[in-house]
């Protein structure tokens, strides 16, 4: 039988003793094991305001997919500051079937990596794969951002990349001794 692909249990003083699932307190997101949320409809992952933290151990994986509807990640509205922060060694995918971005994102928003953060970070779209806001990633693991379109792959005010691969705001991508 194939393992769950989320978990809900009843009480939330209660951890579950194996499997995959996520954990929410103050703002953070605690995944455990390989976890898959796939939505037709709105984004999964959306941040309204402030800042939410996204971790895991490098066992840990989270994978976000829109067939349809919105991007796998919204970092807020045009009027609010808000962050998504990348922390730990949890591998981040956010993907999109569609052109509609992987991460959308506007001029006040950050999508970053906390300090020492050590997960795989991928991001696909038939679209761009990130627009607006401030991105800055680093990992010790890898980065991959890809497109199917002849579009940057990134509009964003300010973009660093820190990994084995990293891109600039237009297409063009450079091993990680050419980063900035």
């Amino acid at each position: 039988e194939p393992p769950a692909q989320y978990r809900v249990v009843d009480k939330v003083s209660v951890t579950p003793s194996s499997g995959n699932y996520v954990e929410y307190s103050n703002e953070t997101i605690t995944v455990h094991g390989n976890v898959t949320f796939t939505s037709a409809g709105s984004s999964p992952i959306y941040v309204k305001s402030g800042t939410l933290t996204i971790t895991g151990d490098e066992d840990a994986s989270l994978t976000l997919k829109c067939t349809s509807g919105g991007s796998p990640v919204q970092i807020s509205s045009a009027n609010t500051s808000a962050n998504l922060v990348l922390a730990g060694g949890v591998n981040f995918t956010a993907t999109r079937e569609s052109t509609v971005l992987a991460i959308g994102s506007y001029s006040k928003n950050n999508f970053e990596t906390a300090e020492n953060y050590s997960g795989d970070i991928y991001l696909s779209s038939k679209s761009r794969a990130i627009n607006g806001g401030n991105v800055n990633l680093k990992t010790s693991r890898s980065i991959s951002l890809s497109n199917n379109v002849n579009q940057s792959l990134c509009n964003s005010r300010k973009y660093l990349t820190r990994g084995k691969q990293c891109c600039d705001r237009g297409s063009k991508c450079f091993s990680n001794d050419q980063c900035g």
